[in-house]
């Protein structure tokens, strides 16, 4: 039967499990099993049909030209099952058609029962920062769905936040993107491989590339098998198609990529083949081994020290098979070649050493640098006046010239020299050898370091240990400093315990011009020490640096001192230049996760254009993140958690505690050019977001500039969300700090807090788009630390506080009754007042009524219907504090009740109050009385009004010396 594709749009006979839903099912259950499903989509995208049968004799007559996939649906016990079909040309084994001509069978692809969704993959468009202005977002990646998307960390739904269309692989936005707006969309990737199909002896293999680490750059990928068939290729979980994303090199086994991988891609390439294929038998191994010589430039000749060999050339190399290492003739070669008896070892063929046999099993085993290297390296050498000779130092070489320079291939580097031969093994330490690598690589080429990466595990000794429980610090920095503008360095793949104490500044340094990847299983461990200070990864006064992977765990719980708070994960200070650290994950840090700050009290010791991506921090005793000075900091989507120290032996007293703390140590500290998109976390005994500029000191000259920005906030349990705690009254500022969208859930206090933040210091703080819900409102605290929104002082004599500005403002409280405050905002200082403060609230729901406590001039408009905003139900005579600025109903339980407006004070001009009577008791209106100023009601002057259901909502405005009031209905003057 053939079937409309968009007749599936309703759900009977269930139609969405069968057609729409199955697609989906082929996601869930067979994930990385399924190669030709995705004909369903090509079939479908192409003629708008799905060519269903539903017993065998169907199947059999269908027209194999027509189509070249088949789904049989069987109904029955409640459950609908289907099983898949694909001709297979010049394939008997399956279900024969009826059609006599036919080369082929219908091969059984998969039979699948249920329901069920694919794993989505994170996709981040343009490199996390839109240009501006987009509506239609082009997925690079093949997927056949979207599932949600987050724009600078908020949730958009589909159907309702963006559409898909997954023919042209667009996401589609109502609303265009802002310059600089981070976009993350989860993709739904298609099906993955079928099942083996009936072939004899047939079969599949996964082979992970480099162990799920792409270096980066790779179009040309070399699996150690031999294969018939490549089914497919999934880039970080997302399917390739042949002929498009990938071309299968049957000649010399390879894969060719079309566009080359990212660093960290992980690459899993589906092999097929008979399976004597796939056995790693002595011969594969052999193989392996003399394709790995040979990028070393030495040959593996056949045969064995065992089985008799002979060499006849300086490059040849023999294995002995009961050590697997193999050994290169330095001797001489007489003509004809020198035999190998069998039965020999090195010892009885020649012996071992200077002039006969040397061991080069180092030499492969510690990554030996390919042809293309050597010459990429030749030719640099050349630039720089050098002459790269043939040989190596493990190998032999001969130096004639000054100019000539020999490589050592364990380290990369290399060297000057006497004229003269320099023999199989020579260490270049000794002998008058001169490093000249430093010189030539002062701006090290990424192709040769991430080409010819250097694995620090051959730098361990030997019977190392894999579970992190012995100190190989000094041998982890001796291969940083060996590798440094070189090679990049790959960290064991296990974990590493770093040893603090006895270190320069407690830790590992990482020299400029290093790129240091950690693998899946890498892992640094700081042992348990009592010092007050170190940093586990410490970066100071470096440049051009990348940190792929970090994977850090700290001594929080384990530390054996109970001084200082400074143990940090990694720390960039002084005058650091282009530092890169990709998805770093810092846990139980003594001190912070990252630190970004100086070496010296000097505006030069500030580091510059540092990029943070992806960053973890895990129950970090100090803070997450510090930042004391940087110029120019990018911090993409960092997830910051659970920072505090009451759950460790030694608390602090005074925190902070915060997820990221923006705090410098003076006016020395720069704060310049500092965004930070995506923040996310919580947990945190202080602000996920916190700052505090109280340390900078310049009475009045030379305002200290700030210039911070923070796109997207989203906190769950942190004590605050937004936490602005102190400038320094007695010193200036200019500049700002802007934040953008802020979602506050189930904080400990306050959704926003603000702290001693005078108007005169000139330092402006916006934030546009706040959504506080479920704020703690614990009587014990004091009242201030109650309101979802507060701004105070803490000192007296404290000048006038305010500079602030929030747009947007949506407040839900859904905690009991007998638990919530009143307050939405609580302004508070005794000496100075509160002003030039905006609030701006778009909705408020709460289990109580909620109203704003100030004390000083405080700018409150609400939008929407009445009383959608902050209100107040009066049920008897009150006089309204000048401090209250709400929506009033009027629900009187008695007779009509007097309403007495503040006693006039300049700091309630361009206040705006809202009234409305609805009635109660025994009363039919309400009085509006003054004591001070007069009233107006539409022009009309007086001091006492009445006003009833018929008078609608009456709008009250605070002017300069009266209060002007609008009325549209019914009102009576009285006096």
């Amino acid at each position: 039967m053939m079937r409309p594709g968009n007749n599936c749009c309703g759900n009977e006979a269930g139609l969405v499990q069968k057609f729409i839903g199955s697609a989906y099912d082929v996601v869930k259950n067979v994930h990385d099993n399924l190669e030709e499903i995705k004909f369903i989509f090509d079939f479908m995208a192409k003629y708008d049909v799905l060519l269903c049968v539903e017993s065998l004799e169907e199947l059999k007559a269908v027209n194999e030209k027509s189509s070249k996939f088949v789904r049989w649906y069987v109904e029955g016990n409640g459950a609908n099952t289907y099983t898949d079909y694909i001709y297979v040309s010049d394939d008997k084994s399956g279900v024969l058609p009826d059609n006599p001509s036919a080369t082929g069978s219908w091969v059984k692809v998969n039979t699948f029962l249920g329901a069920g969704a694919s794993n989505a993959i994170p996709w981040l468009y343009n490199k996390g920062s839109a240009n501006g202005g987009e509506v239609n977002i082009h997925v690079e990646e093949d997927a056949i769905g979207v599932s949600e998307i987050f724009i600078n960390g908020l949730r958009k739904h589909l159907g309702i936040g963006y559409t898909y269309e997954p023919v042209s692989r667009t996401i589609q936005l109502p609303t265009p993107l802002v310059k600089g707006d981070q976009l993350v969309a989860k993709l739904i990737g298609y099906p993955a491989l079928p099942n083996t199909p009936n072939i004899s002896e047939f079969m599949f293999v996964n082979w992970v590339y480099n162990n799920g680490t792409s270096i980066g750059g790779e179009t040309k990928l070399k699996p150690p098998y031999t294969f018939q068939k490549v089914p497919a290729v999934f880039i970080n979980g997302l399917r390739k198609l042949e002929n498009h994303d990938y071309v299968v090199g049957y000649s010399d086994y390879s894969i060719n990529l079309t566009l080359p991988l990212k660093t960290n891609d992980v690459v899993i390439v589906q092999l097929g083949g008979e399976a004597d294929a796939f056995s790693i038998d002595a011969y594969t191994a052999r193989e392996a081994l003399r394709r790995t010589y040979a990028e070393a430039g030495l040959v593996l000749v056949d045969g064995s020290f065992e089985d008799g060999a002979k060499v006849t050339t300086k490059q040849d190399v023999v294995l002995e098979r009961k050590t697997g290492k193999g050994y290169n003739w330095q001797g001489a070669i007489l003509s004809g070649g020198k035999v190998i008896p069998a039965g020999s070892t090195p010892t009885t063929a020649g012996g071992i050493g200077s002039g006969k046999w040397v061991d080069v099993s180092a030499v492969t085993l510690r990554e030996p640098i390919t042809a293309q290297v050597r010459e990429s390296l030749r030719r640099s050498y050349a630039e720089a006046g050098f002459n790269l000779v043939a040989g190596s130092f493990e190998l032999g070489g001969t130096l004639v010239n000054p100019s000539d320079v020999l490589l050592q291939s364990t380290t990369g580097k290399a060297f000057t020299g006497p004229a003269g031969t320099v023999p199989a093994g020579t260490n270049p330490v000794s002998g008058g050898f001169v490093d000249v690598s430093g010189v030539l690589l002062k701006k090290p080429v990424d192709y040769i370091m991430m080409s010819y990466p250097l694995d620090a595990t051959s730098y361990l000794p030997d019977g190392y240990v894999t579970d992190g429980s012995v100190s190989y610090t000094s041998q982890l920095q001796q291969a940083l400093d060996d590798a440094s503008g070189l090679r990049a360095v790959l960290l064991p793949n296990f974990p590493i315990l770093v040893d603090p104490v006895g270190t320069t500044y407690g830790g590992l340094q990482v020299p400029s011009n290093s790129k240091v990847i950690w693998r899946s299983g890498s892992a640094l461990k700081c042992k348990p020490n009592n010092l007050d200070n170190y940093e586990i990864i410490g970066i100071r006064d470096k440049t051009n640096i990348e940190l792929f992977n970090p994977v850090i765990y700290g001594d929080k719980y384990t530390h054996t001192g109970s001084t200082g708070e400074f143990g940090m994960g990694i720390s960039v200070r002084g005058a650091c230049e282009d530092i890169f650290i990709y998805n770093p994950k810092i846990h139980d840090c003594w001190g912070d996760g990252i630190y970004i700050g100086q070496t010296t009290n000097t505006v030069f010791s500030t580091p510059k254009n540092i990029h943070i991506i992806n960053p973890i921090t895990r129950k970090c005793r100090r803070q997450g993140i510090s930042v004391t000075s940087a110029d120019g900091l990018f911090i993409s989507n960092p997830g910051l958690w659970d920072t505090k120290s009451s759950d460790c032996a030694t608390p602090l007293p005074n925190g902070p505690h915060a997820g990221i703390d923006i705090e410098p140590n003076g006016s020395f500290s720069m704060l310049r050019n500092i965004r930070i998109t995506g923040l996310h976390g919580g947990g945190n005994d202080a602000g996920l977001f916190y700052v505090f500029l109280g340390a900078i000191s310049n009475p009045y000259t030379d305002p200290y500039h700030v210039d911070v920005a923070v796109d997207g906030v989203s906190d769950d349990g942190s004590m605050v969300a937004i936490q602005l705690v102190g400038l320094n009254k007695d010193a200036s500022y200019s500049g700002s700090i802007k934040i953008r969208d802020v979602s506050s859930d189930n904080a400990k206090l306050n959704g926003i807090r603000v702290r001693n933040w005078p108007i005169q210091c000139g330092l402006q703080a916006t934030i546009d788009g706040v959504s506080i819900s479920d704020w703690l409102s614990s009587a014990s605290e004091p009242a201030r630390s109650r309101a979802a929104i507060a701004s105070y002082a803490t000192e007296d004599g404290f000048p006038t506080i305010g500079n602030l500005a929030i747009k947007g403002i949506t407040l839900r409280q859904s905690r009991p009754s007998d638990e919530v405050s009143e307050r939405a905002f609580h302004g508070e200082n005794s000496s100075g007042g509160v002003s030039h403060i905006s609030l701006e609230f778009v909705y408020v729901k709460s289990t109580v009524e909620l109203k704003s406590i100030v004390d000083g001039l405080v700018h409150i408009t609400t939008m929407g219907d009445y009383a959608s905003g902050l209100k107040r139900t009066i049920s008897a005579s009150i006089s309204i504090n000048s401090g209250e600025f709400c929506d009033y109903i009027v629900a009187p339980s008695g007779a009509n009740p007097t309403i007495t407006l503040p006693t006039f004070t300049p700091v309630l001009i361009g206040k705006v109050s809202r009234f409305a009577y609805v009635g109660g008791g025994t009363s039919t209106g309400f009085r509006l009385r003054t004591t001070s100023v007069p009233i107006f009601v539409n022009g009309v002057r007086g001091t006492n009004f009445i006003f009833y259901k018929t008078s609608g909502v009456i709008t009250v405005k605070y002017a300069d010396g009266a209060f002007i009031v609008r009325c549209d209905g019914e009102h009576v003057k009285e006096s």
